[in-house]
């Protein structure tokens, strides 16, 4: 089901793949999220990695902005992912998943006690640093990449 842009609606070797469908084919960025975070959740980092940079990629085709959904050609066969013309961009779901993804790199999690806990994924590209993450009573600004700094600042 991977389409190396993301996770395809239908493998490309069913009987009803269509890469331009609606949902017989097509890359939906919230579904690959969600993915991707099932991926880490249960340890399959390296899975993870590779749909959470997929999409990322996928998503500088758009300016930074991932669509609702787009084609699921394969991307050894087409050098940027091709847009479907009924598309809705922006879209509710579609800008949820890179704050999905983002959490995701950074490993963020809310503590039963209301404090942040911070345990990136390894093998990301550099750090990626977030000033004023609410958490609880609390407000963060955080910092994730080969090392972690938590600091909380209210």
């Amino acid at each position: 089901m991977w389409s190396g842009w993301g996770v395809r609606t239908l493998a490309s070797d069913e009987r009803g793949y269509d890469p331009m469908s609606y949902h017989c084919g097509s890359v939906w960025p919230h579904d690959g999220a969600l993915c991707a975070a099932g991926l880490a959740r249960y340890g399959l980092t390296e899975a993870a990695l590779a749909v959470t940079n997929g999409l990322l990629d996928a998503s500088q085709s758009w300016d930074g902005r991932l669509p609702e959904f787009f084609c699921g050609l394969d991307r050894s066969d087409v050098a940027t992912p091709i847009p479907m013309p009924t598309s809705c961009s922006p879209q509710a779901w579609s800008s949820a998943a890179p704050l999905l993804l983002l959490r995701l790199l950074m490993g963020l999690e809310p503590g039963d006690d209301g404090q942040l806990t911070v345990n990136p994924i390894p093998g990301g590209d550099g750090d990626i640093v977030l000033r004023g993450v609410r958490c609880g009573d609390g407000v963060y600004d955080v910092r994730a990449g080969d090392t972690v700094e938590l600091v909380r600042v209210s």
